[in-house]
C-alpha cells in the first residue's frame, strides 16, 4: 500500500489534529518546558542507580505501587485508595478522559490553557466548548458557571494555577463552579505548590471532582516524571 492509502486507515480526527510542537532552543533555563534549573545531588543519583542495579530487570514492577501511593498520601493528605499513579500528566489525562468521554461528549475548556486538553478531546471525538479568560487573563467565573448550566452533565477541565497565564481559582470560585456544575470537573493542579488554593479538602464531599498533581514542577526530576490523579475512592479505584 502507498503511504497515502495507509494514512486513510488512521482515525480522521487524529489525522486532522495540529502537531504538538515545542521549538528547541538552547538556554540555561527552559521555562516553556517547565524544567527545574537545579539538578539532583550526586548522592541521590547514586542511590537511585544502586537501587536500579540491584533490581531484577526480567520482572515487571509491582502492578499497584502501594508504597509510592502511601508516601504520596502522606504528602497530599489524600487517602491512598483515592490515588492513581501514572507516567506523566498526558497519560493521566488520557486515562480519565477515556473513562468519562465518548464521541458525543461536550468538554468545557478555558482558553488560553495547556494545549494537550484540546488535542486529547478532539482526538477522542469530543466537542470543545471554549470559555475565554478575561482581558486581564483571570478566570471568568460567571462565564464558566453559565457554560456549565447551558451544558448539563458536561465535562469541565480547569487548570489552576493556569498554564501559561498563572491565573488561579479561589476556594470560593471553585465552590461556585461546582455548585453550578452537574458533570465531572478535572482540576489540573500541576503548579499548586507555587500558589493558589489547593482543592484537596473538597474531595471529601464532592464525588465529581478529580485532581491532577505533577511531581516534576517543584522537584527537578524531569527525566523520571511522576503524576497522580486523585478522587473519591469508589471513583478512582476499580
Amino acid at each position: 500500500m502507498e503511504l497515502n492509502e495507509v494514512l486513510t486507515l488512521v482515525n480522521k480526527r487524529v489525522r486532522d489534529l495540529n502537531q504538538y510542537h515545542l521549538e528547541p532552543r538552547e538556554t540555561r533555563i527552559k521555562l516553556n518546558q517547565n524544567e527545574n534549573p537545579s539538578d539532583w545531588p550526586a548522592s541521590i543519583k547514586e542511590e537511585i542507580a544502586e537501587f536500579c542495579r540491584t533490581r531484577p530487570w526480567n520482572l515487571y514492577p509491582n502492578f499497584v505501587p502501594d508504597r509510592v501511593k502511601e508516601r504520596l498520601s502522606e504528602y497530599t493528605g489524600v487517602s491512598s485508595d483515592g490515588i492513581i499513579v501514572g507516567n506523566g500528566s498526558n497519560e493521566m489525562l488520557l486515562v480519565i478522559l477515556l473513562a468519562l468521554m465518548d464521541a458525543h461528549s461536550q468538554v468545557i475548556i478555558c482558553q488560553p490553557t495547556f494545549t494537550i486538553y484540546r488535542l486529547l478531546v478532539n482526538g477522542m471525538g469530543g466537542t470543545e466548548a471554549i470559555v475565554r479568560l478575561k482581558a486581564d487573563m483571570n478566570f471568568d467565573v460567571e462565564d464558566i458557571c453559565s457554560a456549565v448550566r447551558a451544558k448539563p452533565q458536561s465535562l469541565l477541565i480547569l487548570c489552576s494555577p493556569n498554564n501559561p497565564t498563572g491565573s488561579t481559582l479561589s476556594e470560593e470560585s471553585l465552590r461556585s463552579i461546582l455548585e453550578a456544575h452537574t458533570g465531572f470537573l478535572i482540576l489540573d493542579q500541576a503548579y499548586v505548590e507555587f500558589g493558589g488554593f489547593n482543592a484537596v479538602p473538597l474531595l471529601r464531599n464532592i464525588r465529581t471532582l478529580s485532581l491532577h498533581a505533577h511531581f516534576r514542577r517543584q522537584w527537578p526530576e524531569r527525566a523520571c516524571g511522576l503524576d497522580t490523579c486523585s478522587g473519591r475512592r469508589k471513583l478512582s479505584v476499580k
